[in-house]
């Protein structure tokens, strides 16, 4: 891809949900969805992950989670947050930089 590309592309991308409004969701369900049908102790991939509405709880319920997303901010918020979490551990990435909390 040459580096015209990679701008225009970069440059296309859809912001997604506003930051504030990732913070204010809650999970309804999902991590204990994902935790009861990927076993105990499995390790878990967050596509899309935003500011980790499901990716923290399925820390603490002891998953090993790479949670990404392109949005930069929303990866500060995951990444910033992951340290507080003592069970399990996070990685967030968005490609090119990783987080990471254990």
């Amino acid at each position: 891809m040459t580096a015209h590309a990679a701008t225009t592309i970069s440059s296309m991308r859809d912001p997604g949900a506003p930051l504030d409004l990732y913070r204010l969701l809650e999970p309804a369900g999902e991590p204990e969805l994902i935790h009861r049908e990927a076993g105990e102790g499995a390790t878990i991939l967050d596509l899309g992950c935003g500011t980790g509405r499901i990716t923290h709880p399925l820390v603490r319920l002891g998953h090993r989670v790479t949670a990404v997303d392109f949005d930069e901010r929303m990866l500060r918020e995951i990444a910033g947050a992951a340290f507080a979490c003592a069970a399990g551990s996070t990685t967030a990435t968005d490609g090119s930089r990783r987080f990471q909390s254990s």
